[in-house]
């Protein structure tokens, strides 16, 4: 169970986080940021997320693995 509640936990987060990389990217669109380039800082923001991600989940399968 407490693995269970964990898990929710991470994915409430994880929405949280795309919901607020969703309305940064709708803010940009209607209010242009000066000189900068805030969807650009976005996708380098979210590749990064991607790659901790999937090293995370890539860690979580080896142990699991392991486990077993």
């Amino acid at each position: 169970m407490e693995a269970l509640n964990k898990r929710v936990a991470e994915l409430q987060e994880e929405m949280q986080f795309w919901s607020n990389i969703e309305l940064l990217v709708e803010f940009e669109r209607l209010v242009p940021y000066e000189g900068k380039n805030l969807r650009g800082n976005l996708m380098e923001t979210f590749c990064e997320y991607k790659a901790v991600r999937a090293e995370l989940h890539r860690r979580l399968d080896a142990y699991d693995a392991l486990k077993k």
